[in-house]
């Protein structure tokens, strides 16, 4: 549709140890059709919140130039210029320019290279739209919801499935996480049923497809995401 919203941005970082190649790629494709359940009670939550510490896992992350600005391209042209900012250590590439769809095909990525290494022409992946058949709008998310939709054509895709329940007594915020298979349906685990309880009532799921590459040169490794979202 001409009204869609397009985000594209990109970051690079290092790990302060060695990671393998392997274990970033399963990390995309590893553990379908399993879910997370997280609770927030809203009353509990300190005014300082500490951010988990995995250095012990894959080490310190440190962001990384890769130049001063990335290009995308269609085969139309220049589609896109992604811009370096750099804010303390935090270094993001983002686009200046609002950006609306549809989304061209064929699209592939420039990098000038800086820190991180310079590649071109890396191809960014298609991925075909998705919209949930089931559950409809407005009809709740409980445990034994089924969902559906219209299963795409590349079988590298992935979905994932979220749906929150907001709680006033105490106040706390229920949500449910899937990553799963494209195959156009799903049903909670029994394991994520018993968790989520009989009394779960969520909202609508929001739901993503989506497909990654990957490209490795030397002991760099970049991963290109490309999503489609419906809420």
């Amino acid at each position: 549709m001409a009204g869609q919203e397009i985000d594209i941005n990109a970051s690079f970082f290092s790990f302060s140890t060695a990671v393998d190649a392997d274990l970033i790629q399963s990390a995309y494709t590893d553990a379908l059709d399993t879910c997370d359940v997280t609770v927030v009670n809203l009353t509990d939550v300190p005014d300082d919140v500490e951010i988990p510490d995995f250095s012990d896992e894959i080490g310190e992350l440190t962001l990384l130039s890769a130049g001063d600005v990335i290009t995308i391209s269609s085969p139309a042209g220049s589609y896109a210029e992604l811009s370096k900012t750099v804010f303390q250590s935090f270094i993001i590439y983002q686009s200046e320019d609002e950006l609306t769809g549809p989304l061209p095909s064929g699209l592939v990525v420039d990098i000038p290279g800086d820190v991180f290494p310079a590649l071109a022409s890396v191809q960014v992946p298609d991925v075909e739209p998705i919209s949930l058949t089931t559950p409809t709008i407005g009809q709740a998310v409980t445990s034994d919801t089924d969902f559906t939709w219209q299963a795409g054509n590349n079988q590298n895709a992935y979905v994932t499935l979220s749906s929150s329940q907001f709680s006033g007594d105490p106040a706390s915020i229920t949500t449910v996480d899937c990553t799963v298979t494209d195959d156009g349906g799903f049903s909670f685990p029994a394991a994520t049923q018993t968790e989520l309880g009989a009394s779960f009532s969520g909202t609508r799921a929001t739901i993503s497809r989506s497909v990654s590459t990957f490209q490795q040169q030397g002991n760099a490794v970049l991963v290109v995401t490309r999503d489609s979202i419906d809420s």
